[in-house]
């Protein structure tokens, strides 16, 4: 009776153990019957059986069919844009198997799919028991050829980065941004905010220009930093303090990044800013010495200058010795920008052009009380700058 009970219960087990697996031998997949759903196009069934081959069979033809409705697959779903966990963890399961770490195409597609999944995880509401922030780690972490093909790492971080703003973007980005794919990539403002704290603590560390040099090259690549570059100088009046403005232009300055006119022309926009006591302060006044001898120079600056809207003129927020010191060494050494600001200050009070912005000389009225105080109220500029005010 022992003997039977037991013989029983093998036979269950037997015939159970299949469906433990989540299949029965009934519904296993012969590689012909995978060709056949390849010829129909039936790419999901095809996936979810691609595995019913043994490891032993999984030859060319295998090997085919699996790459080319992998293939399929995802583009099917991404240009449905119906993104469930379901799909999701079986390209992952796929991705896990290990065969297609040498497909390029493969994957540049699974890269192309998991930022649109994730961009739809985190603003979805049928996902709510899927933590989108844990999958993406570890959707970096299983990444095929992470070393080769960074982009989908940074792209991911970029993601994470959007949803969740704590997360630190760096160990996403970093082996893509010194590559020539950081082009596209240092493109994005989130990565060109963590470059630019970056470049912060290069100058805080930085002992020579070789240092500034090396530490650059150590965390961008030529692409990333002509983007880094450019929107130094480009954005350089809007950074918050006069204090970070001086510290992007030590950097550029010591990466030999500036020709003469924007050298000069950074220089004069920190003296306007109301550049601080230091080195920088007094090459700088040193600088405006020197093209007061330079004219056709200060008109390049100057056209430089006229580009910016507001025009800088922080340094009349300065204690009252300051503001006339700084005015009187402008005055002396570069009077265009002088007579542009006074002019432009009237053409605004007077409303003769049209200013999109708002007032272009903030502090015109402080400017036109210093200025008094330093030519009198006989001066020309003076008097009709005042009238202009007035009207």
């Amino acid at each position: 009776m022992l003997l039977k009970t037991l013989l029983n219960i093998f036979v269950v087990l037997n015939i159970m153990i299949p469906y433990c697996h989540g299949r029965s031998p009934a519904v296993l997949y012969s590689i012909e019957d995978l060709k056949a759903l390849d010829d129909l196009k039936s790419s999901k069934e095809v996936l979810r059986h691609i595995f019913d081959i043994r490891p032993s069979d999984r030859k060319k033809v295998w090997q085919r069919v699996l790459n080319q409705n992998i293939r399929h697959f995802i583009d099917s779903i991404i240009s449905s844009r119906k993104y469930s966990i379901s799909d999701y963890r079986l390209i992952e399961r796929i991705t896990d198997s290990r065969y297609l770490d040498n497909d390029e195409i493969f994957l540049y597609k699974r890269s192309e799919y998991l930022e649109a999944f994730f961009e739809d995880c985190f603003n979805s509401k049928n996902k709510e028991n899927f933590n989108c922030a844990d999958e993406i780690n570890l959707a970096v972490r299983k990444s095929p050829s992470i070393q080769l093909y960074p982009e989908s790492q940074a792209k991911l971080g970029m993601v994470l980065k959007k949803y969740k703003p704590a997360t630190k973007l760096m160990p996403f980005i970093k082996k893509a941004i010194t590559r020539p794919i950081g082009l596209k990539i240092c493109q994005n403002p989130f990565v060109i905010s963590e470059l630019l704290l970056r470049v912060e603590k290069i100058v805080d560390l930085a002992k020579s220009k070789k240092d500034y040099i090396s530490k650059t090259n150590d965390i961008m690549g030529p692409e990333c930093l002509d983007i880094i570059v450019s929107e130094t100088k480009t954005q350089l009046n809007t950074f918050a303090s006069i204090n970070l403005q001086e510290k992007y232009y030590r950097w550029l300055k010591n990466i030999e990044k500036l020709n003469d006119v924007e050298n000069i022309k950074i220089q004069s926009l920190l003296f306007l800013n109301g550049l601080n006591p230091g080195k920088t302060l007094n090459t700088v006044w040193n600088t405006l010495n020197d093209i007061s001898e330079n004219y056709p120079l200060r008109t390049r600056v100057l056209d430089e200058l006229k580009k910016l809207d507001p025009i800088p003129d922080a340094f009349l927020k300065k204690d009252k010795l300051s503001k006339q010191v700084f005015l009187r060494h402008l005055d002396k050494n570069f009077p265009e920008f002088i007579d542009f600001y006074s002019n432009t200050c009237k053409s605004y009070y007077q409303g003769t052009m049209h200013f999109p912005k708002g007032n272009p000389t903030i502090n015109c009225k402080e400017f036109l009380k210093v200025y008094k105080s330093l030519k009198g109220e006989n001066n020309f500029k003076v008097s009709t700058l005042e009238q202009s005010i007035k009207f």
